[in-house]
């Protein structure tokens, strides 16, 4: 079966190749969404390994916020990653970095003991209205 899916893949992305989300490099046969030297060139913030990071600092006396974080600095090398996911509905970079930051977000909060909720509206009705493609992937 997995044999049946590499050679699938493979003969896909010689009719229709898969592209570096921030580069624009054809992708390998076991990359996914980024190839392997954005990954490794990736610019982490790390602020899930500490207390009272840049983030949290920005909610103080607006909200209560327990933990708060980035996965990556916004840099112009990987603006094109995020804009497909607001702006061109890629939904798989969304989920994809969306797992990323809970793996590494996860340590950090089994070890502070904070449980949470998240709240989407996942209306369409919504969606539209204020135009967050961030409301559907909830």
């Amino acid at each position: 079966m997995e044999k049946i899916r590499y050679v699938l893949r493979a003969l896909a992305d010689l009719f229709f190749p898969r592209c570096c989300a921030v580069c624009g490099d054809s992708l390998r046969l076991r990359e996914k969404h980024l190839c392997t030297c954005c990954l490794a060139e990736m610019p982490y913030t790390y602020f899930w390994k500490y207390p009272n990071n840049p983030v949290e600092q920005a909610f103080v006396g607006r909200s209560y916020v327990q933990v708060g974080c980035s996965l990556i600095y916004y840099t112009d090398s990987y603006r094109a990653m995020i804009h497909q996911l607001k702006y061109n509905s890629n939904v798989e970079i969304g989920l994809w970095l969306g797992q990323m930051l809970g793996e590494r977000l996860s340590e950090r909060l089994i070890k502070e003991n904070i449980h949470f909720t998240l709240h989407c509206n996942s209306s369409l009705q919504v969606f539209r209205m204020k135009n967050f493609f961030q409301h559907f992937i909830c």
